[in-house]
């Protein structure tokens, strides 16, 4: 499966370029405010994706990435740790 048009463009961008793109994207669509849930509980609920994402990549037979892994559930931990108190 190849990405999506947008997702080429962020791609090979600078991550900052990419990151400031992504954002004005956001506010394109949603409006000038903050529309979601707290920021932490936001970023909590990608990481769970991110954990998704990979366990299809595996499913669908790509390699383990055992560092991708490590890190991505230390991100997960802190984050709910920290977005925990907010409850």
């Amino acid at each position: 499966m190849k990405p999506d048009h947008r997702a080429r463009e962020l791609l090979i961008l600078p991550i900052e370029t990419a990151q400031n793109a992504k954002w004005a994207d956001g506010r394109a669509r949603y409006g000038p405010e903050w529309v979601g849930d707290h920021p932490l509980i936001e970023l909590y609920m990608e990481l769970l994706d991110a954990q998704n994402y990979l366990d299809h990549l595996e499913n669908e037979g790509e390699e383990r990435d055992p560092w991708l892994r490590n890190h991505l559930a230390a991100l997960l931990v802190h984050v709910r740790n920290r977005a925990i108190d907010l409850l």
